[in-house]
């Protein structure tokens, strides 16, 4: 549940995230750092690709005491999450080489939808 949240997540750019430095620059500043942000999760995806195969390998012929089932399932999780993470970044990219990515999506944060919470009235 967690990673297909992480997902949605990422598919709406709901994650967590500062845009202090980014929103200064120019817009091809925020071109160059939304490139190297995407880059650099790709690769983070492709470590956790790796890491997932490795683990649902080795756990494969375990089971989970309760439910009965090879963990490798539970491993398996963290590949489609990976996959999934990365065709949304690529499509991203890909958009961006193509001219059709919006200007105000270059800043992947949102700002919060919560409503700030007012100070308490000073008391008299």
């Amino acid at each position: 549940m967690t990673f297909l949240g992480a997902i949605v997540a990422m598919k709406d750019g709901a994650h967590l995230g500062s845009d202090t430095l980014v929103s200064k620059l120019s817009v091809t500043g925020q071109k160059v750092f939304l490139v190297i942000g995407h880059v650099l999760m790709l690769f983070i995806c492709w470590l956790l690709f790796v890491g997932s195969l490795n683990q649902a390998i080795i756990n494969w012929d375990s089971t989970s005491p309760v439910m009965e089932v090879s963990m490798g399932y539970f491993y398996a999780c963290g590949m489609v999450l990976a996959v999934s993470g990365a065709l949304i970044l690529v499509d991203r990219l890909l958009r961006l080489m193509l001219g059709k990515l919006e200007n105000s999506e270059l800043i992947g944060v949102r700002e919060s939808e919560e409503e700030p919470v007012d100070a308490p009235a000073p008391l008299k």
